[in-house]
Parts: C-alpha cells; sequence; structure tokens
C-alpha cells in the first residue's frame, strides 16, 4: 500500500499524481480542462464493488485537487492543495483543504503550513539511537 502522507508524497517527487501510480489502480483518461490536467484513476476490477474511482487534478505540473467517489459513483471526499512555496527544491502545498461528505453534509478541515524545513541536521543527535551489532 502507498504511504498517502503529503509529506511523504513530496519527498518522494509522487505528489503529482497523489501515489496512485504505486497502488493498484490504472488511469483510464487522461484530459486537459483549461490549465488542469484530469487523470481519471479506476480500482482493480475484483474490488470495483467496494473501491471508487478517483479523479486528480494538477495545474502547473503540482497537485491541485482529488476527488474520491464511492463504488456508485457518489462523491464522498474532496481534498485541494493550495499555495504552494518551493521549499530546498521540492514544491510543497502550504495549504489544503478537505471535504468529506456524508449523507449530503459537508465538512471541512483546512490544514495549514509554515516555517517547513527539510533535511535539517542541527538536531539529529535526538533521533540518533545505536540499536547494537546485528549477528
Amino acid at each position: 500500500m502507498a504511504d498517502f502522507s503529503v509529506f511523504h508524497l513530496a519527498l518522494s517527487s509522487h505528489l503529482q499524481n497523489f501515489g496512485l501510480n504505486f497502488t493498484n489502480y490504472e488511469p483510464k483518461t487522461i484530459t486537459r480542462e483549461g490549465d488542469q490536467v484530469i487523470t481519471t484513476w479506476l480500482p482493480p476490477l475484483h474490488a470495483s464493488d467496494k473501491l471508487g474511482k478517483i479523479m486528480v487534478s494538477a495545474r502547473n505540473k503540482q497537485l491541485y485537487g482529488v476527488i474520491f467517489f464511492d463504488p456508485k459513483g457518489i462523491v464522498i471526499r474532496k481534498q485541494f492543495f493550495e499555495d504552494y512555496q518551493v521549499i530546498s527544491g521540492l514544491s510543497f502545498p502550504g495549504k489544503i483543504v478537505e471535504i468529506n461528505i456524508f449523507s449530503g453534509s459537508e465538512t471541512y478541515q483546512v490544514t495549514t503550513f509554515k516555517n517547513i524545513v527539510i533535511d535539517e541536521s542541527e538536531n539529529d543527535d535526538k533521533y540518533y539511537y545505536p540499536v547494537g551489532s546485528f549477528r
């Protein structure tokens, strides 16, 4: 299973397609709408009764939105990635808006990121624990 943490996806350069190319989902269609490239990903046939399609949109080669569907084609969640920053050569969203949809009502969660530091080695001694030798 792919790791869908935004940090992992950004650091491994897989944020643009939400890491779906490392899952059993397959790209079905790729279209251009204005400044967006939209890819529709389908679940494996054996799981299509439990999993729905996922649509991923990118702008300027950066992930913009992800829409999750249930197996019946109903939208159950949307995520939008905004306010990109370039940090140590990596593009990272400064804001993620997630909309969960259940029984016709929507709940919103907004996550913002500030002061992101990549490969900061100042505190390495706090995370280094010798594990002994392996025999």
